[in-house]
């Protein structure tokens, strides 16, 4: 501050509070005729001094005076004579605290602000560069005699005091002049530059003392200087370099979660990481975010990863344990919602009113289970699928297959108690949601996307907990009319509405039963078939046939009679233009969706409806399956519409064009699916051999990989749900032995059977050019695994071959993880089959890759890839752990 600064000719409001000339009490300052609010400096009516100077004014007096004592000439002042003046104020101030304060830190500070004034003196001092006007030898005597504190009253008379906000401006004014301040930038250079070290050791240290600053100062991870390098280190190849910057980004990120943002997309990457350390912190610092700050903006993002996560079957357990716990938490502590402790009380700004009891305020339960319920909706809107969602409710109900063993067992078992206790109450507020939702929207085309969303998160507990869905069904049974103003999403509404009436219709009470299906419910799920595509088709079709076959139905009842009829009527549209032409390309696009519509709801009806005697003999003759051109004939009984529609499905299998080639292919896997015993029939046909040989196309070669999958997950499902064993058991020509046993030796195994007949030429799809012929057939292959219808021995070096599919880093994923399964069960074997999988791996890039201009085949066993700002060059193999 300059002591010669002129004073003001005119007397100003200068109130560092800057509220302007108020209607209070204001004191004058005696020196320059400033005005200030007495509240503002500590100065009441009662206790105004004869004479008073501001906070301005007491410095430049102060300045002077000090001058006159401690300088050694007539040396103009300089900034570190002012700075010593300073620290006196602050010496006063803090004496001033600890005389008035208990509490020993005061003391500790002011005695360590004396320490570090007489060291900065004494380096002052011997140092050759000017230490100022004052003599330091005086100053750093004067500031030696004032360690031991002065009593009160020498205090008082002796000491200058300044306001509140003089004392904050002169903390500021030596927080910027001191030796760290001025280096801070270098220093700070010097910790940036030590992250890119050669030493993963000190690149690491340097992000733990980086994180030590940005403790005290979160602002730092604005600069772009900053934020570049600490991503530059999220994509580091030391493990720990990557956990330790996830580790300060997660700190940063909890301390300002308004600025969480600018690395979420960064900490999504990180749940992918390698490292199980690395994905374990990212998943945590989620987890902090989204229970500390349930109304973070891109919490849906977030949540739909960590779901990810958990659903990965090759993640490490605490990972997924970890998931668990939070999403446990967040939606289904039932006892933290009574008692109002989940974080999700933080959404609430208001206590809304109860819809079913107006005038009645939401309880703490209600509010929370509506908010769940919310987030639960935005995450099936940000996934697309409801697939992640389930998987996770049904864990968290009936657990996760992890084992009794484990030390977790018992907090386990509590969370699967409270999910099933809330379960009830998110239902409730779901459809309380999606009741709200129709009253307020505006019918317009987007809206379709909000509420596929909403009865999607139905869907799910109708797949986890379908009996709490029945008191609903009449809510959710007028979107099966198709006309709910969102053209783009009828389809997926229908579908999913469909799906619900299907998977609660085995909890239907007979008098349920008989009044839903004397209503427009079995006509609109006949409409369905007639207008929307294949996917709503098959829905309504299965839901339709569980009606019909539900236990308390009556024989011929109006489900089933209307089934039947439709089921007729597009065997006959398919009869009628079977000989039209052997190529329905060339056709109308009219007639050609009326086929595909026909074979796909024929082929529905052929998988879902169960003929009461429909069991086929242990010796099915191939031969056996005609045609039936007079529909009179046609029946449920005996499967004899199933075995004609099975002749009809071949014929249209013989057309010439693909596509038709393909819609009778997935219409016949619907029969053999529900009639196991008809694939032997089908290989005895030649009809296997001749879908996966080299000559069919591409197009028909997946359609027929996809069918297989589809018939050995519908088996496990069947077996393992115990639907095999209840349809068993309630045969009565069944003997006691074959009750024992179960159907696991019977019909469980003839699919896999006859699939693991054709292993060689699977292997050989491997080989395939085409990219998805490639991908499909890995897929299958894995699920033959699972099951164990094929030999690891035999598979491993096809899986090791696929990793030289550097153009398909999908299919390369997916045969990565079957060997790492692999390799977990069977590490040994993994190592005695690399060297014949190096060979395949040559063997499969001259196959598939074509040649050179030079001719010479690519081959290669590098994959350059880029993380982050680097492009990485590896092996194929790097990731096959042997």
């Amino acid at each position: 501050m300059d002591p010669l600064e002129e004073k003001p000719e005119q007397e100003v409001n200068r109130c560092f509070c800057g509220r302007g000339n108020l209607d209070t009490f204001m004191v004058d300052c005696d020196r320059c005729h400033s005005w200030y609010h007495g509240s503002c400096v500590g100065i009441t009516k009662d206790t105004v001094p004869e004479s008073w100077f501001c906070d301005d004014c007491t410095l430049q007096t102060t300045i002077l005076d000090q001058a006159k004592i401690f300088s050694r000439g007539s040396d103009a002042l300089t900034s570190k004579d002012h700075n010593n003046v300073l620290r006196q104020f602050l010496l006063s101030y803090l004496s001033r605290t600890a005389q008035s304060s208990s509490s020993p830190q005061a003391d500790k500070a002011r005695e360590f602000l004396i320490a570090s004034w007489v060291k900065d003196l004494t380096l002052q001092k011997n140092s050759e560069e000017s230490g100022g006007a004052f003599d330091l030898g005086l100053v750093r005597s004067h500031a030696i005699a004032q360690w031991s504190p002065p009593d009160q009253h020498q205090h008082t008379r002796s000491s200058t005091h300044l306001s509140d906000d003089g004392n904050k401006r002169i903390m500021s004014s030596l927080v910027a002049s001191s030796e760290l301040s001025i280096t801070f930038p270098r220093l700070l250079g010097v910790l940036l530059r030590l992250m890119g070290d050669n030493m993963a050791s000190l690149r690491k240290l340097s992000l733990k003392a980086f994180l030590q600053v940005v403790n005290v100062d979160p602002a730092l991870m604005t600069q772009p200087s900053v934020r570049k390098e600490v991503s530059r280190c999220f994509h580091d190849d030391a493990i720990s370099v990557r956990e330790a910057a996830v580790s300060l980004v997660g700190d940063y990120v909890l301390q300002s979660p308004n600025l969480a943002a600018a690395f979420h997309t960064p900490m999504l990457e990180r749940m992918l990481d390698k490292g199980i350390s690395v994905r374990k912190r990212a998943v945590k610092i989620f987890r902090d975010i989204l229970l500390s700050n349930p109304t973070y903006g891109r919490r849906a993002t977030a949540m739909h990863a960590m779901l990810q996560r958990a659903d990965d079957r090759k993640e490490d357990d605490g990972v997924r344990d970890l998931v668990h716990e939070t999403f446990h938490t967040l939606w289904f502590n039932g006892k933290a919602f009574e008692m109002g402790k989940s974080s999700l009380l933080l959404a609430m700004d208001t206590q809304p009113v109860d819809p079913n009891n107006p005038g009645k305020v939401m309880t703490k339960a209600q509010l929370y289970c509506r908010e769940a319920a919310r987030q639960m909706v935005e995450v099936v809107k940000v996934s697309g699928s409801e697939a992640y969602l389930t998987s996770l409710v049904k864990g968290l109900l009936f657990g996760f297959n992890e084992g009794d063993k484990d030390k977790k067992t018992a907090e386990r078992k509590r969370r699967q108690e409270d999910s099933r206790n809330q379960c009830n109450s998110l239902v409730l507020a779901l459809v309380e949601l999606l009741l709200s939702f129709e009253e307020t929207r505006e019918h317009k085309e987007e809206d379709g996307r909000e509420l596929v969303a909403l009865l999607s998160t139905l869907s799910v507990f109708s797949q986890a907990y379908p009996e709490l869905l029945v008191p609903h069904i009449d809510t959710l049974l007028p979107y099966l009319k198709g006309d709910n103003g969102a053209k783009k999403y009828e389809p997926a509404i229908v579908s999913t509405v469909s799906n619900i009436v299907s998977l609660s219709s085995s909890h239907f009470s007979s008098v349920e039963l008989a009044r839903l299906t004397g209503g427009p419910l079995p006509t609109d799920l006949v409409n369905i078939t007639y207008k929307f595509p294949p996917s709503a088709v098959s829905s309504a079709v299965e839901a339709l046939a569980k009606l019909a076959n539900h236990p308390d139905a009556s024989a011929g009842n109006l489900q089933e009679k209307k089934l039947f009829n439709m089921a007729v009527q597009f065997y006959s549209y398919l009869l009628k233009n079977k000989d039209k032409t052997d190529d329905f390309t060339k056709m109308k696009k009219s007639m050609r969706d009326n086929i595909r519509r026909a074979l796909s709801a024929l082929g529905s009806v052929c998988r879902y409806y169960e003929c009461p005697d429909g069991g086929d003999s242990h010796n099915l003759d191939p031969n056996g399956f005609s045609v039936i051109t007079d529909v009179k004939q046609l029946q449920f009984s005996g499967n004899v519409l199933s075995s004609a529609s099975f002749a009809l499905f071949k014929e249209y299998l013989d057309k010439d064009d693909e596509s038709t080639k393909c819609l009778a292919l997935r219409a016949m896997n619907g029969v053999f699916i529900s009639r196991p015993r008809v694939v032997l029939a089908a290989e005895q046909l030649g009809i296997i051999t001749s879908v996966i040989s080299e000559e069919a196309p591409p197009s028909v070669q997946i359609e027929s990989l996809r069918c297989w999958r589809d018939i050995l997950l519908a088996e496990e499902k069947r077996i393992e749900s115990g639907e095999a064993k209840q349809k068993m058991q309630g045969q009565k020509d069944v003997t006691l032995s074959k009750r024992i046993s179960g159907d696991q030796d019977g019909d469980a195994c003839i699919s896999g059977s006859v699939l693991t007949k054709h292993a060689d030429r699977l292997y050989e799809l491997t080989l395939s050019k085409d990219e998805k012929v490639r991908h499909m057939i890995i897929d299958l292959i894995g699920h033959l695994l699972r099951q164990g219808l094929i030999n690891p021995m035999a598979t491993v070096p096809h899986l090791l071959a696929v990793q030289g599919d550097v153009k398909s880093p999908s299919t390369r994923s997916l045969a990565l993880k079957l060997l790492l399964n692999e390799g977990e069960k069977r590490p040994d074997m993994l190592r005695q089959r690399i060297c014949a999988g190096l060979k395949h791996a040559f063997s499969f890039q001259k196959a598939v890759y074509p040649s050179d201009a030079n001719g010479s085949p690519r081959v290669t066993a590098l994959l350059t890839k880029t993380e982050g700002p680097s492009i990485v060059t590896e092996t194929i193999f790097d990731a096959v752990s042997v």
